[in-house]
């Protein structure tokens, strides 16, 4: 026992000369110019340090560096990165098994400013670009690491925004190659111009394993809460039981996915529920969705409705993803009139051969139904049948449908071209169709003085009424052609129409007008004297 005794107090003597000599053979400067060094001959890019480099021997060894700088590629007086202090703990035993353990991390302060150009480059490009120079026969492992008022700044080029997170706070647990442990991270979100001001959580169970390149993140919770694009409050929940994906070969997949939103605005709330049962993607092989539903509800006095979608599987690979059936119902009330509605399609989405991404709807197949109420008479069945493509690139859309509604007919070929403002070409053939059968006369147009029913006036332009909605009305654009075998409503008939559509700065103009315009004739049964 005492010659144990003896050992460890040499020992300890020996560990304490070895700290007293690396304390007073520490030279801070030689130390920053070899690390300014090595940055600018591993990166191309300019480090700079103003305040000394510093060395603590208790209660651990520690160093810790003060008001760094780290210089643009492209720009060597424009700085990237900036940050006030960094301090690195060490535990002093590994260090002779040829091992670095960290006990703590500690970063305060640091700013970083990522940018887009106008042609698409970025000024990380050339980070990312960096290979490793090797493997090392020293393993580092951190046992916590903590960041205090970071700073995120996001200039794009390409778009005009500017996004930042600001006051960016983040701890971790055990960081090495293999390692488990809990993430916490958090700050505040601000967007320009929009006037976005939001606060960001992000919390989860980590493992990493550094020799599979893999990283698995079990429960994570992401919550985003603020100031939305205008007045609006805004909430997003963002919940999975497992996230994990690797490097090489890369791959994704996650479980049981779950993103709630909430909208708060002047007397409405939008609520949006998204599920995602099962998703598997590896690079080279494709992947899948399984089980995808997503419900989204308007609450609102004047006009609530409520839209579902359901898609049981979708198969895709690295360029496409494509669904036999994805299938939409709807409800809601419009102007006192309730509604409900169904449609199912197949579904693609995909670039082809780096064309632009494109979204297919082949066989679009649906039915609707209006209940009478201030307008309506009777239930409006509606039948839909048509096809839609769009560019989401290029924001452009076209598509055929044909409506029909009991024995009556219409057919619409159209195609979008341009979304804001809305500029759209259609054609439209209607066969026959007799809205009185539909509609609730209007008192104000029933007739004349002796009861009997005459066409109303008819102009070659008709102006938008006051309402919601009419600035969209003046900027939109549309060309076109309709053809109406015959149509009547309140009263008069319009028959063998064939003319061109035409709007212009909230104005709709249909020319020519039809040759031949008539009021209907009352049924036989009633006096001669009284017919005409």
């Amino acid at each position: 026992m005492k010659r144990k005794r003896i050992w460890f107090l040499a020992a300890f003597l020996l560990l304490a000369a070895a700290l007293l000599a690396l304390g007073i053979g520490f030279d801070s400067e030689v130390l920053r110019e070899r690390l300014i060094a090595e940055v600018k001959a591993q990166t191309g890019r300019n480090l700079s340090i103003d305040d000394p480099l510093r060395l603590r021997l208790f209660p651990r060894l520690a160093v810790e560096i003060r008001a760094a700088r780290l210089s643009e590629a492209d720009a060597p007086d424009r700085d990237f990165l900036t940050l006030d202090e960094l301090t690195g703990a060490l535990k002093i035993m590994p260090l002779l098994q040829g091992k670095v353990l960290i006990n703590r991390i500690e970063i305060r302060g640091l700013r970083v400013h990522a940018r887009r150009y106008a042609d698409g480059r970025t000024n990380f490009d050339d980070l990312l670009a960096l290979k490793s120079a090797g493997e090392s026969s020293w393993s580092v492992d951190v046992e916590k690491a903590v960041l205090l008022n970071g700073l995120l700044a996001w200039q794009d080029e390409m778009s005009g925004r500017h996004l930042e997170i600001r006051e960016i706070y983040l701890g971790t647990g055990h960081l090495g190659q293999q390692a488990r442990g809990k993430l916490n991270m958090g700050g505040r979100l601000v967007m320009e111009p929009e006037g976005v001001q939001m606060s960001l959580m992000l919390e989860s169970l980590y493992w990493i394993n550094s020799a599979h390149k893999s990283l698995q993140l079990d429960n994570p919770r992401f919550t985003l809460k603020g100031l939305g694009d205008g007045s609006e409050q805004l909430r997003v929940e963002l919940a999975a039981r497992q996230l994990r994906g690797t490097a090489q070969p890369a791959s994704l997949g996650l479980d049981r996915l779950t993103l709630r939103g909430e909208t708060d605005g002047q007397d409405m709330r939008l609520t949006t529920e998204i599920t995602l049962e099962e998703m598997d993607w590896h690079s080279g092989q494709g992947g899948q969705l399984r089980q995808l539903t997503a419900q989204l509800t308007h609450t609102s006095h004047a006009a609530p409705f409520s839209l579902h979608l359901q898609m049981e599987t979708m198969q895709g690979s690295a360029n496409a993803w494509q669904s036999e059936r994805l299938a939409l119902t709807t409800r809601g009330v419009w102007e006192e009139h309730e509604f409900q509605g169904e449609l199912a399609t197949p579904l693609y989405i995909g670039s082809e051969a780096g064309a632009s991404l494109r979204v297919r709807a082949a066989k679009l197949e649906g039915e609707a139904l209006a209940n009478p109420g201030s307008r309506l008479a009777q239930p409006l069945r509606l039948k839909l049948q048509g096809n839609l493509e769009a560019d989401l690139n290029t924001r452009q859309a076209q598509g055929a449908f044909d409506l029909g509604l009991d024995d009556s007919t219409l057919a619409v070929i159209w195609q979008l071209e341009q979304l804001d403002p809305l500029q759209l070409r259609l054609q439209a053939k209607l066969d026959r169709l007799n809205l009185d059968r539909y509609l609730k006369p209007n008192p104000a147009e029933a007739g004349t003085k002796d009861g009997k029913s005459a066409p109303p006036p008819l102009d070659k332009t008709v102006s938008p009424s006051p309402a919601s909605g009419q600035d969209m009305e003046q900027r939109m654009e549309l060309e076109g052609s309709l053809q109406i075998g015959a149509l009547q409503f309140n009263g008069a008939k319009l028959e063998n129409l064939t003319g061109r559509l035409r709007m212009r700065q909230g104005k709709l103009e249909i020319q020519p007008f039809p040759e031949k315009t008539s009021p209907v004739r009352k049924k036989a049964g009633a006096k001669k004297g009284k017919q005409r």
